[in-house]
């Protein structure tokens, strides 16, 4: 890279990105892994979705050329794929980051299918689903949506409970990220040897997991 600045990535960014010193990452595969099993548990699977009554879920996203995003929806694709074949995944709903656009897609699928669950990869879209999920009312009481990352807005929804509450938040885990790469900038200004890549669990949150967890995990508004 040119004058040889040394470049630090958190969250968003690629492996393949040969001018980034450091980047810490987390595991969005098992992230997405975690929201399919979480959803499928918030929807009763086991019970209600049967090969003669599947359940239709609706999948919001920002953007899929975005790495994390991506990696979010193909590993929770794979995952319904292998381990819940009673569930239809419905079309992509990508919102640009605007929860209107969310929001007017997830109605749509709402009005004409017998939806059961949506996936909000990122804070947008959870916003979406909510007020969709909220706005048809009767329509909506039993669909179930499980969220990405500890947005304020995120748990939120989660602890009050109620119509087009999330069900379950999969969480990256902020303040380590953010104490990694500060460590490894440190470390490389002194010409030691960092990693190049390192992704960290993601954690799901649930209504019932304590506030002073929930508060670990939640993100803060810089």
């Amino acid at each position: 890279m040119r004058s040889h600045i040394k470049v630090f990535n958190v969250d968003s960014g690629s492996s393949y990105q040969r001018n980034i010193t450091s980047w810490v990452t987390g595991n969005n595969t098992q992230g997405g892994k975690a929201a399919a099993d979480a959803l499928a548990t918030a929807m009763n699977y086991t019970k209600d979705c049967t090969a003669a009554k599947k359940c239709d879920v609706a999948i919001g996203v920002s953007s899929l050329t975005t790495s994390t995003d991506a990696a979010r929806v193909a590993a929770f694709k794979a995952e319904v794929t292998a381990k819940y074949p009673n569930i239809t995944m419905l079309n992509d709903v990508v919102s640009q980051s605007q929860p209107s656009v969310a929001q007017s897609a997830f109605a749509q699928d709402i009005s004409a299918h017998n939806l059961a669950g949506i996936f909000a990869v990122d804070g947008t879209d959870a916003e979406g689903a909510t007020a969709a999920v909220k706005a048809a009312g009767s329509a909506g009481a039993s669909i179930k949506i499980v969220g990405y990352d500890g947005y304020a807005n995120n748990i939120a929804s989660m602890v009050a409970g109620g119509l087009g509450s999330l069900s379950a938040i999969i969480s990256q885990q902020p303040t380590l990220e953010g104490m990694l790469i500060i460590k490894y900038a440190v470390a490389a200004l002194q010409g030691k040897k960092v990693p190049h890549l390192q992704t960290l669990p993601n954690i799901t949150l649930l209504p019932s997991t304590p506030a002073s967890v929930l508060a670990k995990y939640q993100y803060v508004a810089s």
